[in-house]
């Protein structure tokens, strides 16, 4: 081998097969934590939107609940004994 090609090879294992492997491991290393990091996201996001579907359903059945109310409200109001009590509160007032 002629005095370049072996300075050459000096070269690649001294200086371009380190550099290489130290680009690689911190570009993976990188890599490994943005995935981390995004797991870790997803995680929360998929907790956050369970606990709004709780809080969404729940506020489904109460609202159902005051409607409920409501209907037995007017229904009640329409009641021959409960005009009797006003006719006799507004009489007593």
């Amino acid at each position: 081998m002629t005095m370049l090609a072996n300075g050459f090879m000096v070269f690649l294992w001294l200086v371009a097969a380190p550099a290489f492997f130290v680009l690689w491991y911190l570009t993976t290393k990188k890599l490994i934590a943005t995935r981390l990091q995004l797991l870790k996201q997803m995680k929360q996001n998929q907790a956050f939107s369970e606990k709004t579907l709780a809080l969404d359903t729940d506020l489904r059945k109460k609202r159902a609940r005051i409607r409920s109310l409501e209907k037995e409200l007017s229904a009640a109001r329409h009641l021959p004994e409960h005009r009797i009590e006003q006719h006799k509160q507004m009489q007593s007032a």
